[in-house]
């Protein structure tokens, strides 16, 4: 009976210890094997653009206004100046641009400014550059600038810096002569043999077509005058009453035309004059012109 109860507490401490032992044993085998079942891993993370940069402008190079040139592009240039509590380092260049904005105007912008150079450890300096066109509208502009961090997270848009585009008055025309023939005294609703004048816009005034008349002389009886009161200007052709009659050395704004401003390349920016001598007066037959009394004069 005692042998009995001896044995069984043997093999108690022996499972005992089995159990306790198992992991010093495991250690033991993966030292000996090489064969490790876990490892320790290191983390970190970086968070980049949980700061938010600021844009500012200096637009004082477009102090007085931008002046437009005839048929072509203008370029003005601004800075930005964008900071970075996280450092320059974190402002991505590639991202810096700006833009001018008026309402119902082609927003015209520099989606790749340059970069100038650092200021300090936060701040940078950008050079962009804008440009406009001949027939961009005249008045109030909003500067409208921005950039991003290497995050991507952070994009600042200022457009509380503004300035002023003037008014740019300039026109070609087409054909640049009026001629009647063979037209008779008494004869009405007379037009233009090669009419209409066509009127082109170069610059972005917006607003009706003047014409000055001048009263024309006779070529051969040169005291004989065909006075300019005969003529009338119309934006249609049609009968010479629908028209503005012309006023001898006055500058008339013909009814119901429009400068309209516009890119010519692609249509815009045209409109046609015609005229139409209401009746023919009873003059002598000879040729009338304006070689005495000087040329008409189409205006803005």
């Amino acid at each position: 009976m005692k042998r009995g109860l001896y044995i069984a507490g043997i093999l108690v401490v022996v499972l005992l210890l089995g159990f306790t032992s198992a992991g010093l044993l495991d250690s033991i085998r993966d030292a000996l094997t090489g064969k490790a079942t876990s490892q320790p891993t290191n983390v970190s993370v970086t968070i980049a653009g949980a700061s938010q940069i600021n844009v500012t402008v200096d637009n004082s190079t477009l102090t007085g206004g931008v002046v437009l040139t005839e048929s072509s592009t203008t370029s003005s240039t601004i800075y930005l100046t964008i900071c970075d509590p996280d450092g320059v380092g974190d402002l991505n260049d590639s991202s810096a641009q700006a833009s001018f904005q008026k309402l119902g105007e082609t927003t015209r912008t520099d989606s790749s400014c340059s970069l100038v150079g650092d200021l300090d450890t936060y701040c940078a300096n950008y050079s962009c550059s804008v440009d406009n066109w001949y027939w961009d509208g005249a008045g109030e502009w909003i500067i409208n600038a921005s950039a991003t961090d290497l995050g991507n997270l952070t994009r600042i848009y200022n457009d509380t810096f503004v300035f002023s585009i003037q008014e740019l008055k300039a026109l070609v025309i087409s054909p640049d002569q009026l001629t009647w023939t063979g037209i008779s005294p008494g004869a009405t609703d007379e037009g233009a043999d090669n009419d209409p004048t066509v009127v082109n816009n170069t610059g972005n005034y917006e607003g009706v077509i003047n014409v000055t008349g001048l009263d024309l002389y006779g070529a051969t009886t040169t005291t004989e005058r065909f006075a300019v009161g005969n003529f009338s200007a119309d934006e249609s052709d049609g009968a010479c009453g629908a028209g503005t009659f012309l006023v001898n050395s006055t500058t008339t704004a013909i009814t119901g035309t429009d400068s309209s401003p516009g890119n010519l390349s692609a249509g815009a920016g045209k409109e046609d004059i015609y005229y139409c001598i209401d009746v023919v007066p009873l003059l002598s037959s000879q040729e009338y012109t304006t070689d005495i009394s000087g040329s008409w004069t189409v205006s803005f």
